[in-house]
């Protein structure tokens, strides 16, 4: 700048500090006095850019501060280390728009410390050279070698599980009450203090055109002794954030998902069947529902809910699912059935469930169809039946359909990725989606050798799984809440929707998951309605990705072992012997 205002001053022969000198230098028409100015005027950005950077360290500082003042966070350097207190400025941040976020946490970053020397390593294949990042090492007792691009320790999905998660299910019971156009089908002991106090949850679906959707409860007890409440329920609307949004606009839905709370003294017995009168005496009233209240000794920590009510899907779907999930630590699985044939059903029994298997398997009603009276087979009313039913059995709580997973990126599995991004005032984690459609050149890609390998470790009768089919990922960007998918605290959870989180029991928030740590990988067949395709090709664009491809051995290993060399694959397989064209069926 001064060498600017001496070359003005020997230019014009003027005052250093007068006015024509200023202007000679801002407007000069010749090049070096144009140079001049543009020097000037980078000098003076880089003073404010300066000074901003310092205001907005200052105010970071500040934050920190009341954040452990908040909340009861471990300091020591190696947990700071976990979630950096750097300032993010993306779209991806606690709690935005979230009136149950503290009002300092909107800059948590989700930049994490990451050593990037270890972060990747490229491996070269027949078809493609894939970029995979290299892995931490496992504990030292997990050092299985199982496949060439994937880590050296693994841990391997196998039969084995804590004996002490046993899995105490009941059917559901379905009954109406003929007065009022409702019907309820399951009910869950509540003691919550933050909630109604000790109550009984009871879950249903309503006719809209019912004013007064209170009814009266009718408590049964162990000894047989049934009593009639002098309060009426508390109706709660479920999935009141969504609002039906997702729902056909054209046809307004008749009828609505709904709570029955019916509230408890604290010196209460707790009942063991519940039931639902229009009558305030309580007389007549419907059939009687088991109240679920099982609190196991040891909780597991993760748990799955397949969020659709599961139909015409065949065991090589159900099998590949649940033992992906089980190789990023998975431990227990909710189904509910809608249309599964008989075979299917015995062998899913036979082989994860039984009162120490993993599978909680529950016949849903036929009645529910994709489009009446409600949402999507109940859809709605599956996910709150499975949020209440493992409130106490999971630490960790996950929902997705069977053609959903989650695949961490930056990460060895959910249980290094928890490590990372988990944080006391954090209740649900939401992961951007992303779709996978089969790979358009099939022929090519049967003749690579890693496909070759694949199709060796898995009997020919049963097809490869969607995971190993598809690898043509739809440049498609979603936002989140936009068919996203979510790992919830069952705990912190009151009403929850398809893609997050509604009520909350306390003041916690949610996390949006950057989509370069974790991805939801959907199988599809065509992309969903977000997607365009590109107007000049008419195509949609797409990349290669075979990041899952690093799980391919222990999964085919799990599928070998179950759907071919099995005591109860005898049941199954003579459901795949009419089928042709294997090698080009993903499900």
């Amino acid at each position: 700048v001064y060498y600017c205002l001496v070359y003005a001053y020997n230019y014009q022969g003027t005052s250093l500090f007068s006015v024509s000198t200023y202007q000679s230098v801002m407007f000069g028409r010749r090049s070096n006095l144009t140079l001049c100015s543009c020097v000037m005027i980078f000098t003076v950005s880089l003073w404010l850019s300066f000074l901003l950077g310092t205001l907005s360290v200052t105010h970071l500082d500040i934050y920190s501060t009341r954040r452990d003042q908040r909340c009861d966070c471990d300091t020591t350097p190696h947990a700071t280390n976990k979630i950096a207190s750097v300032q993010y400025t993306s779209t991806a941040f606690i709690g935005e728009n979230n009136p149950h976020t503290p009002s300092d946490t909107s800059k948590i970053s989700s930049d994490y410390n990451y050593d990037s020397t270890q972060s990747s390593e490229t491996l070269t294949t027949t078809e493609h050279e894939v970029l995979l990042r290299k892995i931490p090492d496992r504990p030292k007792h997990d050092d299985t070698v199982l496949h060439k691009r994937g880590p050296s320790r693994f841990p391997v999905a196998t039969d084995t599980h804590n004996s002490s998660l046993r899995i105490k299910s009941y059917h559901l019971t379905w009954t109406n009450i003929k007065e009022t156009r409702t019907t309820v089908f399951s009910a869950y002991y509540d003691e919550r203090p933050a909630m109604y106090g000790p109550s009984i949850v009871i879950l249903g679906y309503q006719w809209k055109g019912f004013r007064n959707s209170s009814l009266h409860c009718v408590f049964k007890y162990s000894n047989k002794r049934t009593q009639c409440s002098d309060e009426s329920s508390v109706v709660v609307e479920m999935d009141a954030c969504n609002n039906q949004k997702e729902f056909d606009k054209k046809k307004e839905r008749q009828y609505l998902h709904l709570f029955h709370i019916c509230r408890l003294r604290e010196d209460q017995e707790i009942p063991v069947y519940v039931a639902l009168s229009y009558n305030h005496s309580c007389m007549p009233h419907s059939a009687m529902i088991p109240i679920y209240n099982y609190r196991p000794k040891v909780k597991a920590e993760y748990g799955v809910c397949v969020e659709t009510p599961a139909f015409k899907k065949t065991a090589k779907d159900f099998v590949s699912f649940i033992e992906m999930n089980r190789i990023l630590g998975a431990e227990l699985f909710t189904l509910y059935i809608s249309d599964i044939d008989p075979q299917t059903q015995s062998f899913l029994r036979k082989t994860y469930g039984g009162p120490n298997g993993i599978l909680d398997m529950i016949q849903w009603t036929k009645e529910l169809k994709e489009k009446e009276p409600i949402h999507y087979y109940g859809e709605i009313l599956a996910i709150h039946d499975c949020l209440y039913r493992n409130m106490h059995r999971v630490k960790y709580l996950m929902f997705v359909d069977l053609d959903e997973v989650i695949v961490p990126r930056r990460y060895f599995n959910w249980q290094d990725m928890m490590a990372e991004i988990d944080h006391p005032y954090v209740d649900s984690f939401i992961f951007v989606n992303a779709v996978f459609m089969k790979t358009p050149n099939m022929d090519q890609l049967e003749q690579s050798k890693d496909w070759l390998s694949w199709r060796s470790q898995l009997c020919s009768i049963i097809p490869l799984p969607d995971y190993l089919n598809s690898f043509n990922r739809v440049n498609c960007r979603f936002h989140y809440y936009m068919r996203s998918k979510m790992i919830v605290k069952p705990t912190e959870m009151v009403d929850i929707d398809i893609h997050g989180v509604c009520t909350r029991a306390g003041n916690t928030t949610h996390y949006f998951v950057p989509d370069d740590n974790v991805v939801s990988q959907h199988y599809r067949k065509i992309p969903t309605i977000e997607c365009r395709k590109n107007r000049k090709t008419r195509k949609y664009e797409s990349t290669h990705d075979e990041w899952i491809t690093r799980y391919a051995t222990p999964l085919l290993k799990a599928m070998n072992e179950h759907l071919c060399r099995s005591p109860y694959s005898n049941i199954i397989l003579p459901l795949y012997k009419n089928q042709s064209h294997w090698s080009h069926q993903g499900g």
